[in-house]
């Protein structure tokens, strides 16, 4: 097999090159499966299946390998980030039916978009497939590699690696109740949110200082408000509004959708909110994976729902994608996942 990387003259496309041994067993029906639909966090690829020795097309463009980007130094939230979006497209790779061992999971051929999430190549291959390096080993590449903003933020990573160094098999399940990432179905039903990333079980000790803010950092991707926003919380709390009978009344939800990578927060008002790639969107993501009318947020008393609007690679809650049209109740801490933009939604 040989992978390289090469530039379309046309269109200015990055590709990824990569050719198929003799010994290597072409799936032809997954790779036609595969690229006619988008699995959350595998690449998009094209494909010459009629030679002898197929060719596949992974489309990189707009991204960056993983090497280039960590020589970068990283914020806390861009680390969970990387660590997040790889168990999602673990996670999706095994919902889907489809096999971890054909994944490339070697750090040359591992991308990461500008919202820093992590993109995998999938080889549709049948049979044995010679993977050279495991997810464990993944892990624990970023890990090491990481190099923070905030010095402060290193034993977040020390703590995942000495947890990664201790594992001799990867399960996807172990490392997520490592993460306290909670399982949907192991939820109560006043609570369907998954808890990404409280902190390490293993950790001990006063909170890691976000960069930017000086707030504890795994306080602020939980709730990612404004001081503002958070002293007249505490005003509410205190205070109750009464109408001209002197019956107390209890003031409107407010709700906020907060973008997990960098913790833009968007205050929700009115009844409907529109997401999507389209000028007339309400909150407009310029993204190549976002629908022009991606999702649609609709407000109802003191409650809140998303309805996916038929979008091409999906709306995600807590890790379960929905179908087109269908709507959700949300509750507070709900992750929603847009094509591959992270969302938490909040309220007070």
């Amino acid at each position: 097999m040989k992978i390289k990387k090469m530039s379309m003259k046309k269109n200015g496309d990055l590709l990824l090159k990569t050719t198929l041994g003799k010994h290597d067993n072409f799936d032809y029906a997954t790779a036609v499966r595969l690229s006619n639909n988008t699995i959350n966090g595998l690449i998009r690829f094209t494909f010459n299946g009629d030679d002898r020795r197929p060719v596949i097309y992974y489309n990189i463009t707009g991204m960056q390998d993983l090497a280039v980007f960590l020589e970068n130094k990283l914020s806390l939230t861009q680390f969970k980030s990387l660590i997040e979006s790889l168990l999602i497209a673990l996670e999706a790779v095994s919902t889907s039916g489809l096999a971890e061992k054909n994944l490339l999971l070697s750090h040359e051929y591992v991308y990461v978009d500008e919202d820093a999430s992590i993109h995998l190549a999938y080889l549709p291959l049948s049979g044995l497939v010679a993977n050279e390096r495991s997810v464990l080993e993944l892990l624990g590449y970023i890990t090491v590699n990481t190099m923070f903003v905030n010095d402060e933020n290193k034993q977040y990573a020390a703590d995942i690696l000495s947890y990664i160094r201790r594992q001799q098999v990867f399960s996807l399940v172990e490392v997520k109740a490592f993460l306290n990432i909670t399982p949907v179905a192991a939820q109560s039903p006043n609570k369907q949110a998954e808890q990404l990333f409280e902190r390490p079980k293993s950790f001990s000790g006063r909170d890691f200082v976000d960069e930017a803010t000086g707030i504890p950092a795994i306080e602020r991707l939980r709730d990612s408000r404004s001081v503002a926003e958070n002293v007249a919380e505490a005003i509410s709390a205190d205070l109750s509004l009464t109408n001209h009978s002197g019956r107390v009344m209890q003031s409107a939800k407010q709700f906020y959708l907060t973008r997990i990578n960098d913790g833009q927060q968007w205050v929700l008002h009115g009844e409907k909110t529109l997401i999507g790639r389209s000028i007339s969107s309400d909150i407009r993501l310029d993204a190549a994976a976002i629908s022009r009318q991606h999702a649609e947020l609709i407000i109802t008393g003191d409650h809140i729902s998303i309805e996916d609007l038929g979008s091409a690679n999906g709306t995600y809650i807590n890790g379960e994608r929905l179908n087109a049209r269908q709507r959700v109740v949300l509750h507070s801490n709900d992750t929603i996942l847009l094509g591959n933009i992270g969302f938490r939604i909040s309220e007070h």
